[in-house]
């Protein structure tokens, strides 16, 4: 009897079959039971009905969806994770400037005005016909530019004026700013100019937080977020991500925070402010790893209390290199194995730095780094300065891009036009 019981509660909490949960962003209806016959609208009401076990395969959409996957308080459970497939669908962070909001303030100059944190402001930026447009400014690093007079725009620039003039200290983090931009060359309105605006809403291409564990993503891209490409916050535990990629994004391509435990396998980041960045007591696992015109630093490292990277391959752009720093956390473990760094750009004086404090592990077997102006100095870490070595990594670096990019059948391409 005891026995029955227990399957009868068992079979309560989760369901005997797992199911599959179709999305269709063309087709598809709130209204429907989310079969592949009958999907439904967003990814948000599958989630919603989403049991331990299921799987949500969001179809193939014949142009980028503007929307973010947002996972809040949703967890799977041991050997039943849920599986999100987004089946190589690229997600957007960007709309059309609109025409009800932005005023013509003089020829060919518009402006609207929009309450926002100073940190989504620093990151802001437009795009122009597919193309991100920082105007110069990015993080992480010192070296991006500060916002132009409004006045000296030329065709196709922007800039944010703050509107807060009161004393800097008492300054509310929350404020007004202002945002101008003057239409490119040949643009007569806003509708023809193909400026778009990333959305602050609309943060990250992946944003999970709460108490959510036991999920797998998978086949995902993500395009011109106005934060990062893939945020987790909170207590987030084992949460796998295999088959992604994050293009241009306005922080990291993959960021995450306090207590969260993630692995990724086969990551594609290109253009974000950095590859990875990790902070406080997240544990983060690494495997296959591809990165280049990275802005700020290729990888970021603050007090993660566990992080491994494990075949890792980046063509350095980053201004400020890379920075593994150990403040407070004693406890911290960090590994490398098989990381090769080409820095690209050598004249902006790239370091490699590495910031200790109490007892801090880390390890390096088989680091290879060139063009770096500095590298602190450790075990493992080999620093390249024969020219045909360095030749070897950029053929090998070649070689690993394509294998990369072939996981995204022809997507990850459309992405970077």
């Amino acid at each position: 009897m005891k026995k029955t019981i227990v399957l009868l509660l068992t079979a309560a909490v989760f369901p005997l079959f797992a199911a599959d949960i179709y999305v269709d962003y063309t087709k598809g209806d709130k209204n429907n039971p989310g079969t592949k016959n009958a999907p439904l609208g967003r990814f948000s009401q599958a989630i919603a009905k989403a049991k331990p076990g299921d799987t949500i395969y969001i179809l193939p959409n014949p142009t980028p969806i503007r929307d973010m996957i947002r996972v809040k308080n949703v967890s799977g459970a041991p050997g039943k994770p849920i599986t999100v497939d987004a089946m190589n669908n690229i997600f957007i962070g960007t709309e059309p400037l609109n025409d009800k909001e932005w005023k013509e303030i003089s020829p060919g100059v518009f402006s609207c005005k929009r309450k926002m944190g100073y940190n989504y402001a620093s990151r802001f930026y437009f795009v122009n016909n597919g193309k991100i447009n920082r105007m110069g400014r990015f993080t992480k690093s010192v070296g991006g530019k500060g916002w132009k007079n409004p006045e000296k725009l030329n065709p196709g620039e922007w800039t944010i004026t703050d509107t807060w003039t009161g004393p800097k200290a008492s300054r509310p983090r929350m404020r007004e700013f202002i945002f101008t931009v003057r239409l490119p060359e040949g643009a007569k309105t806003l509708a023809d100019s193909g400026i778009e605006e990333v959305l602050p809403h609309r943060g990250n291409g992946i944003g999970i937080n709460g108490e959510s564990s036991w999920i797998n993503f998978r086949n995902v891209i993500v395009k011109n977020f106005i934060n990062d490409g893939y945020n987790i916050h909170h207590n987030i535990r084992n949460v796998r991500f295999d088959n992604i990629a994050a293009v241009d994004c306005g922080d990291d391509g993959i960021s995450a925070h306090e207590t969260a435990l993630i692995y990724i396998k086969n990551f594609v980041s290109i253009g974000n402010s950095t590859a990875a960045c990790h902070i406080q007591q997240a544990e983060c696992h690494h495997e296959n790893i591809y990165a280049e015109k990275t802005l700020g630093k290729d990888i970021s490292m603050h007090d993660s209390v566990n992080c491994t990277f494990k075949n890792v391959w980046i063509n350095g752009d980053a201004f400020g290199g890379s920075a593994l720093y150990n403040r407070k956390n004693e406890n911290i473990k960090c590994s490398f194995e098989n990381v090769n760094i080409f820095n690209r750009q050598p004249g902006k004086k790239a370091v490699f730095e590495i910031k200790t404090a109490g007892k801090a592990e880390f390890s390096f077997k088989n680091t290879n780094l060139a063009n770096y102006v500095s590298v602190t100095p450790f075990e493992g870490i080999n620093v390249v300065k024969d020219e045909k070595e360095k030749k070897a990594m950029q053929e090998k670096l070649a070689e690993v891009r394509k294998e990369m990019f072939a996981l995204f059948g022809g997507n990850l391409e459309k992405a970077l036009k």
